[in-house]
C-alpha cells in the first residue's frame, strides 16, 4: 500500500528544533491547558505535537478545536484517557521521549474513496478517531483499464483550480482538488468553461467507474471538498 506520512518529519518552525534537542532537561508540566486557552506555553504544546505529526496547522498560541482533536489523539495513541485537555500526565508524556508519534494529521475531516461501491466517505473527529460519518458522495473512479490508485495519501496540495482544464482530453472541470501527483477530485466534465456545456454522459457514470484515475463527483460535491478540506487532509482510496 502506498504512504505518504511521515510521522519524524519535523515542522518549519526553527522553535521544533530546539525542542527536540533539549526534552531531557524541558519542564514536561506548565499547567493544565484546555480549549479557549492562550499564550506561549500552548505555542509550545502546539509546536510539540507539530512535531510529532498530530497537529498540522502551526502553532498559534490559542487552544482551539484543531488542538484539542491534536490531544485526544495523542492521548489515544499514547494509552492515555482521552479526554482532549492536556493536564499533567499528558504534557509529561508528550515532552518524554517515550511519545508515540502520529501515523495521520488530525485534520477536520479524512476522505475514504471506496472504489467497490464508487462513493466517497466523509468522515470527521469524534471521540478520538474519524468516527462520525458525515456525508457520502457518489462517484466515478479511473476504470479497471486505467484504475485510481489504491493507498492512503496526504493531499498535500490540496485545493487546485476553481475551473481545471484538461489539455489531453480537451475538456474542463469544476473544484480541483489534488489527492496525489495529477490524480484529484473534481466536478463531471464540460466541453467549455461554461457550467451549460456539462457533458450529459459524464454526469449519467457517476455510480460507475469512468475515469482515467481521477475522482469525478457532482459539482456540489466537488465543491464541498474543495470549500471544505483543507490541504493535508488523509485521503484513503480502498477496494
Amino acid at each position: 500500500m502506498n504512504t505518504w506520512f511521515s510521522a519524524n518529519e519535523p515542522a518549519d518552525d526553527t522553535v521544533s528544533f530546539r525542542l527536540l534537542s533539549s526534552l531531557s532537561t524541558m519542564p514536561g508540566y506548565a499547567g493544565v491547558l484546555k480549549s479557549g486557552d492562550t499564550g506561549l506555553n500552548v505555542k509550545r504544546l502546539q509546536t510539540r505535537l507539530n512535531v510529532l505529526g498530530y497537529l498540522y496547522s502551526k502553532a498559534d498560541g490559542v487552544f482551539g478545536a484543531n488542538t484539542e482533536r491534536a490531544v485526544a489523539y495523542f492521548q489515544k495513541r499514547n494509552g492515555l484517557y482521552v479526554s482532549g485537555v492536556a493536564e499533567k500526565t499528558t504534557q509529561e508524556m508528550l515532552f518524554s521521549s517515550a511519545a508515540e508519534a502520529s501515523d495521520q494529521y488530525v485534520m477536520p475531516y479524512k476522505l475514504v474513496v471506496d472504489v467497490s461501491d464508487q462513493r466517497v466517505y466523509c468522515y470527521s473527529w469524534s471521540g478520538g478517531e474519524f468516527s462520525n460519518l458525515v456525508r457520502t458522495m457518489v462517484c466515478s473512479s479511473g476504470t479497471k483499464s486505467d484504475p485510481t490508485p489504491l493507498g492512503t495519501y496526504m493531499a498535500t496540495t490540496g485545493k487546485g483550480a476553481r475551473w481545471h482544464y484538461f489539455t489531453k482530453w480537451e475538456c474542463w472541470a469544476q473544484y480541483a482538488y489534488y489527492i496525489e501527483g495529477d490524480i484529484m477530485f473534481h466536478s463531471v466534465l464540460y466541453a467549455r468553461q461554461d457550467e451549460a456545456s456539462v457533458t450529459r454522459s459524464s454526469v449519467n457514470n457517476l455510480g460507475k467507474r469512468a475515469s482515467h484515475g481521477c475522482v469525478r463527483l457532482s459539482v456540489e460535491d466537488a465543491k464541498w471538498i474543495w470549500e471544505n478540506c483543507p490541504s493535508r487532509t488523509t485521503v484513503v482510496v480502498q477496494e
